[in-house]
């Protein structure tokens, strides 16, 4: 107990020497666009990914917090510094206090509104999906469940473009704010172990056709990241 409590401390040092690396307010740098961009990444939930231990044996990242909460780190770095209108991240890992806080307060530095989906079935992760609130109002938020066997979700965001801005996404006639209001979905389909997953995979797939239909009639546009 006593190593599992130096290990969250650490991470939790590891976490606020991250989050302070963006200082709040400030504006990365990023590419002049004529649209907007979004950027999706699968970002590998410490509690999915293998490593080695010293004696070679295989366990799971999450065992050593310091060391999975750093690599989560250094993604919100990258992602910070690509400055992207909208992120779409999945297998965030919710259930890590250091990694939810770690996320929260570095997008929110860096004028992103966070939104979490986690998985049905008590799974520890789900998807994040951040938008910067120069570029776009949220109206509208959904969560998609698909209750199947894989746990599956999505997050529908209805999203409108801010206006009365020059340069940036939203700069100039063909900027953000002549594309109108917009749907966006994140997602994570189920692998497709076998045909059997293709065809739950399908199903995943119509459901969130179904979300988006319900909008059809007064939206310009339609996105959707994930994988």
């Amino acid at each position: 107990a006593g190593g599992r409590v130096q290990h969250r401390a650490a991470a939790r040092g590891a976490a606020a020497s991250a989050v302070s690396a963006v200082e709040p307010g400030a504006a990365p740098s990023r590419a002049a666009t004529s649209g907007f961009n979004v950027t999706t990444f699968n970002v590998l939930a410490g509690c999915y990914k293998r490593v080695k231990r010293a004696d070679g044996s295989v366990a799971m990242e999450s065992e050593f917090l310091e060391q999975a909460v750093a690599r989560q780190a250094r993604v919100v770095a990258m992602l910070t510094d690509l400055a992207p209108s909208v992120m779409c991240l999945q297998e965030f890992w919710h259930a890590s206090p250091e990694v939810n806080a770690l996320y929260t307060e570095g997008l929110r530095a860096a004028g992103y509104a966070m939104f979490v989906t986690p998985r049905t079935g008590n799974r520890p992760d789900g998807l994040l999906t951040a938008v910067r609130m120069e570029d776009f109002d949220v109206v509208d938020r959904r969560d998609i469940l698909f209750n199947d066997c894989g746990d599956r979700v999505a997050t529908l965001l209805h999203l409108r473009p801010k206006s009365g801005k020059s340069g940036g996404v939203s700069g100039g006639a063909s900027g953000s704010a002549a594309l109108g209001d917009m749907l966006l979905v994140n997602t994570h389909l189920l692998f497709p172990h076998n045909s059997n997953s293709t065809l739950i995979r399908l199903r995943e797939s119509f459901k969130i056709l179904e979300y988006l239909h319900e909008y059809q009639e007064r939206m310009v546009g339609e996105a959707v990241e994930g994988s």
